[in-house]
């Protein structure tokens, strides 16, 4: 008996001095409100969606108080998104980059400088988006041309012109198989710089964000 008693005891004492603490939403919820890892049949009361695979996982911030102290069902749920965006409204600072030091300035880019970002991004393969670029302008072309040439070809043959028939034929022609090789060096090049810069940003992403300090990972919750 005493060694039951002992261990209802202890883990009492260790649950309540590991229980997490509540956190206070101001203008969502009047009580505080406690992580739960795994919600289930919890539905979020701001965004009114099912806590699960749509608010991107299990978990979410629940009200002890309004629960139903036997079943502990009708308690106040919000999802992890939500939270996460009430957050950035209450306190700034949840909102910006932050380091061991404090936050950290972030300079607002204009439009130009973004342009050069996009620019330094395509630089390890800029001969393939230059190609690209040109393939776009040739198929273009050509494909402005050919309505021109059937036009030109269904008059010959009103005229019964047989050379100059043949002589627009022949350039129709050469017209369509151009635009339809360099349409298809096009799709290719630039699905080739798509899927590079895709995985160049995931890299640089990587990248800075395990240079980040432990403040970082502490005010955007990841």
């Amino acid at each position: 008996f005493c060694m039951n008693a002992e261990f209802i005891f202890l883990k009492g004492f260790v649950a309540k001095l590991t229980e997490e603490e509540g956190v206070k939403v101001p203008g969502v919820h009047e009580h505080e409100l406690f992580y739960q890892r795994v919600a289930q049949f919890a539905w979020c009361k701001l965004c009114r969606q099912r806590i699960g695979p749509l608010t991107g996982g299990p978990e979410g911030f629940k009200c002890k108080d309004c629960a139903d102290p036997d079943s502990g069902h009708g308690a106040f749920w919000i999802c992890l998104p939500c939270f996460r965006k009430q957050q950035t409204k209450s306190n700034l600072q949840e909102g910006i980059l932050r380091g061991d030091k404090g936050p950290k300035y972030i300079e607002e880019l204009s439009t130009w400088q973004y342009i050069r970002r996009a620019m330094h991004l395509c630089r390890p393969f800029r001969f393939t988006l230059w190609s690209a670029l040109l393939c776009v302008v040739v198929t273009q072309v050509a494909r402005v041309l050919m309505p021109n040439f059937q036009g030109e070809i269904i008059n010959s043959l009103i005229d019964r012109d047989r050379s100059r028939f043949t002589q627009l034929i022949v350039t129709f022609v050469s017209l369509s198989v151009t635009a339809m090789v360099f349409g298809s060096v096009q799709s290719l090049a630039v699905e080739i710089v798509q899927r590079r810069i895709t995985v160049d940003m995931r890299t640089v992403m990587f990248e800075s964000l395990v240079k980040q300090d432990i403040a970082f990972y502490d005010g955007v919750m990841t």
